[in-house]
């Protein structure tokens, strides 16, 4: 909380604490309707702590999880006040590489990639996206991809090649022990 100013904040894939509450909802009768309330007040801490700079996340990669919460998030945003922002996880730059990205994470795993227990992706959307295919994955709300040019409008970021400047860390002996 005390270091959220300048931040941007979003609430993260399938994995993230908000997403997973909503996936939990209904699904899990350890939680049942609760996931979406607990989803809702995780939410509303993150919109109190960074204000218009938190955004929920939306997925559309063709895994059934993220197709099951879609109307929850669009639910959460309507009752909240938080703006949707559209997303893409990216594994790797092209589509046609998919397979390459498998054999990759095989040999980061020490696995076969024949393996029937290896990790491996259900689907091959995990590629850098080219703005017609993201507009028309977000058709039917097109808000979340304004929204989405939104945050990249409020980032400032330069980064200046060939003179790299390592961070200036001051420590003692002390800080090391803690």
């Amino acid at each position: 909380k005390g270091h959220s100013k300048g931040l941007i904040c979003s609430s993260a894939c399938l994995q993230g604490e908000i997403s997973w509450h909503l996936n939990t909802n209904e699904r899990n009768t350890k939680f049942g309707a609760k996931g979406y309330e607990k989803a809702k007040e995780i939410a509303l801490e993150y919109k109190e702590m960074f204000g218009d700079d938190f955004y929920l996340e939306i997925m559309r990669h063709g895994i059934s999880d993220q197709h099951y919460i879609d109307k929850q998030i669009i639910q959460l945003s309507i009752e909240t006040g938080i703006k949707i922002v559209a997303t893409n996880d990216t594994h790797y730059p092209k589509k046609d590489i998919a397979d390459a990205h498998e054999a990759f994470m095989c040999i980061a795993m020490n696995k076969s990639y024949n393996d029937p227990n290896r990790l491996k992706h259900d689907v091959h959307e995990f590629y850098i996206k080219s703005p017609q295919e993201l507009a028309k994955l977000y058709a039917d709300i097109p808000s979340v991809i304004h929204n989405t040019q939104e945050v990249a409008n409020k980032c400032n970021l330069e980064i200046k090649l060939g003179n790299p400047t390592p961070p200036n860390f001051k420590f003692t002996i002390d800080n090391l022990k803690e």
